[in-house]
């Protein structure tokens, strides 16, 4: 029998693997033998703040048996600062090696089979790679060995994007990608400055 709950509440967290603090304001968490449910996530790290809350359902038969994972999230942001995130800067640097360069094989990332995800966003400002995106709403789908984006819309560059499509991985040796962009009034010199 699994069952309990977990609630944290101003919880601070360092490491060193970590770009910046993670202060939880609070989080609450409850166990069922069908669910996890996360009622509630309130938290910053550095300069992005994010709330979730949603379900993961079967996660006993799946840690004992392999079924399907099933979950089913809402994740928010106000202000979503990829770059401090990921450690990266919008400023660029260069390096240069007399060593010949070297290419590795890399296999590509799979999505597993046995998991039925689905993610609900609505982020406000997002940094990435320098650009400021705003109002991301949409969702994200992972099921079957296929993730896909579904009515992805977000402001960036004097415009708007919507991303529809899928990344399957249904055959492992050559997964196959299918987006589709739909841009409106983006400016020219704001696409042409940032990529």
């Amino acid at each position: 029998t699994a069952t309990g709950t977990l609630l944290l509440k101003e919880m601070l967290y360092k490491s060193k693997d970590l770009p910046a603090d993670v202060n939880v304001n609070s989080m609450l968490l409850r166990f069922s033998p069908q669910n996890l449910t996360l009622e509630a996530l309130d938290a910053k790290m550095g300069k992005s703040d994010f709330q979730m809350n949603g379900a993961i359902d079967n996660y006993l038969a799946y840690a004992l048996k392999d079924e399907t994972l099933k979950g089913d999230f809402t994740f928010t942001s106000n202000n979503l600062d990829l770059d401090e995130l990921m450690g990266t800067t919008s400023t660029a640097t260069t390096t240069s090696t007399t060593d010949s360069t070297v290419v590795e094989d890399s296999e590509p990332v799979l999505i597993p089979g046995n998991i039925d995800f689905q993610l609900k966003t609505n982020l406000k400002t997002v940094k990435y790679n320098g650009i400021v995106i705003k109002n991301i709403i949409g969702t994200v789908k992972l099921k079957d060995e296929v993730a896909s984006l579904d009515n992805l819309t977000m402001e960036a560059m004097g415009g708007t994007v919507g991303l529809d499509g899928d990344f399957s991985t249904v055959d492992h040796d050559k997964p196959k990608v299918n987006f589709s962009y739909d841009l409106k009034n983006i400016d020219i010199k704001e696409l042409a400055d940032n990529f």
